[in-house]
């Protein structure tokens, strides 16, 4: 184990500072930015990565943070952008669709109930962070008060997620990217199995419907016909003449 964790020091010790902060400022611009994103990009250990690499390699902190805030900041103002001008539209797009109605309707109650606060507060949970800035253009916030909110959440969670990083690389050292990158290929592989298993669970049950409105077609058909049959041949007898 201290032989792997050594070997991972020197591996981001021969990074470019200038990745670290491209990745990690990029990484949290996209997730709310663009929707997709935040489909698919595990930000907080993206973060925590780049946290140990400031404790173990030569990347500097402040600038870190820094970099981090500013390209947070300047997603989630993207992101109100769209859904100002596109939100209704962007909710009936396949990937609106993809969120889920339910999920939707949760940042809007939340947003309407508590605001500037529920703004700051969505910058901490995942799929709300990527759909509350567009909910909020699309309900017609003021950009002024949505960027204060905004500017205290991003801020307060870019950094807290950093200083974490940053201490856990301080005593655990690289040992803590091992432990990273397990999570997330575990997470990876949840994911990937759930969405198999409910496509194919979704998959037999369109099955079993299609089967049982075919069978009753099929069956109720005949039945129908023996009905008729028995009708004229009532229907004949009374207008047979009595002998």
């Amino acid at each position: 184990m201290h032989s792997l964790a050594d070997w991972l020091i020197d591996l981001i010790r021969s990074v470019p500072v200038w990745a670290v902060y491209l990745i990690a400022g990029g990484v949290v611009f996209l997730e709310t930015a663009v929707i997709f994103a935040g489909l698919i990009m595990p930000s907080e250990a993206l973060l925590l990565a780049a946290g140990v690499a400031a404790a173990v390699g030569n990347t500097n902190l402040g600038v870190l943070i820094a970099v981090a805030c500013v390209c947070a900041i300047a997603g989630d103002a993207v992101g109100f952008w769209f859904g100002r001008v596109g939100g209704p539209r962007l909710m009936e797009s396949p990937l609106g669709r993809r969120f889920g109605e339910q999920r939707w309707e949760q940042a809007r109650t939340r947003l309407n109930q508590s605001g500037m606060l529920m703004v700051a507060a969505s910058r901490w949970v995942g799929y709300v962070r990527t759909l509350m800035p567009r909910v909020a253009g699309m309900t017609g916030m003021q950009f002024a008060k949505f960027g204060l909110a905004d500017i205290v959440g991003a801020v307060s969670w870019v950094t807290a997620v950093l200083l974490a990083g940053y201490f856990a690389g301080a005593v655990l050292g690289a040992t803590i990217l091992l432990y990273v990158v397990i999570g997330l290929v575990g997470c990876a592989a949840v994911y990937v199995l759930v969405v198999f298993i409910r496509r194919r669970l979704a998959a037999r049950a369109s099955a079993g419907v299609d089967g049982v409105v075919a069978a009753a077609v099929a069956g109720g058909q005949p039945r129908a016909e023996n009905e008729l049959d028995l009708v004229k041949d009532h229907e004949r007898q009374h207008d047979q003449p009595d002998d």
